[in-house]
């Protein structure tokens, strides 16, 4: 783990502010059998991305169950008429993502606007600010995997095991 950790900071990708962060291992409390790392805070990479699938469900008006059974619909008949099946590329969910983030502005000003103007007068509701969680980039992540471990295996030949389990 520390021959990854010193590799892929030295390539410029682990780090803070860099693609990945890698735990740095306590070595004088190590053994054969127990591993002792820094600790990361953050959230476990399944429930990452649950949460954020839930939330495209949310905003489509839609169960989680239901909205993966209409986009496992929709990747079937897409198939079946023989068209692409890829997802929409880093770069395009990254306009997306910020386009969301745009609109989620727009209105918390609009609700600020609104809570300091009207909002102070006495029977009319103050309206609620949007939460600032934003979706993640999953193509982004996924190029960031293969980028990361492809270096680790292809050009250092150390790996890590565990892969990127949370997100920061």
């Amino acid at each position: 783990m520390d021959n990854v950790r010193q590799n892929l900071e030295k390539a410029g990708l682990a780090g803070r502010n860099k693609l990945c962060i890698v735990p740095k291992p306590y070595l004088n409390l190590c053994t054969k059998r127990v591993l002792v790392m820094e600790e990361l805070k953050g959230e476990k990479l399944p429930e990452a991305l649950q949460k954020d699938f839930e939330m495209y469900a949310e905003n489509a008006g839609m169960t989680f169950e239901e909205f993966k059974a209409k986009e496992e619909a929709k990747l079937r008949e897409l198939k079946q008429q023989g068209k692409n099946t890829n997802g929409p590329s880093a770069m395009e969910l990254d306009v997306y993502i910020k386009m969301v983030g745009a609109k989620r502005r727009a209105d918390n000003l609009s609700a600020m606007i609104h809570n300091y103007t009207l909002g102070l007068l006495p029977g009319i509701p103050k309206k609620a600010y949007k939460d600032k969680t934003l979706p993640i980039n999953h193509a982004k992540l996924i190029d960031d995997l293969i980028l990361i471990h492809g270096h680790e295996c292809l050009v250092d030949g150390y790996f890590n095991g565990d892969p990127v389990s949370t997100i920061l």
